[in-house]
């Protein structure tokens, strides 16, 4: 992982034999169960204070993002969760859920000899509003990485 002020820089090499696509279903947000990635946002990073409370799971300020391949060299990226809309944006320019961003540049390769998946990913801040990328922030990040049944 690295940033600056405007990107959110994310790579992952995952070992995998054998690459699994079936889409059956013509929505993307139920493509998850593909080897796919699910990535959590606490954009305040105030989960751990939450949880000492006993408050656990999402709220008003969190997001979530999948990769799901499409082929064995091409990915897309669906946001499934999105803060408060007035935390992103607003009534005119606030994050839509459960909808593919284009907006995240997705470099995904899968390589059978290699056993290995790749996933690069370049987040622009805007798309992951409201979380800060500056000094003295501490955002909260999870991933769950999902191989396909059967294995």
């Amino acid at each position: 992982i690295a940033w600056n002020e405007e990107h959110l820089y994310i790579r992952f090499d995952i070992r995998d034999h054998r690459f699994a696509l079936k889409l059956l279903d013509r929505f993307p947000e139920n493509w998850w169960a593909n080897d796919a990635m699910q990535m959590f946002f606490d954009t305040f990073g105030d989960g751990p204070m939450k949880a000492i409370r006993g408050i656990t799971g999402f709220d008003g300020n969190d997001m979530s993002y999948d990769v799901m391949p499409t082929n064995e060299t091409s990915a897309v990226v669906f946001r499934r969760h999105v803060p408060d809309h007035q935390l992103t944006g607003g009534v005119q320019g606030g994050l839509l859920g459960k909808m593919i961003e284009p907006g995240v540049a997705c470099d995904y390769r899968f390589d059978a000899a290699k056993g290995t998946r790749t996933v690069e990913l370049d987040f622009p801040a805007r798309l992951l509003r409201p979380m800060r990328f500056e000094a003295g922030s501490a955002p909260g990040f999870a991933v769950k990485v999902i191989v396909s049944p059967g294995r």
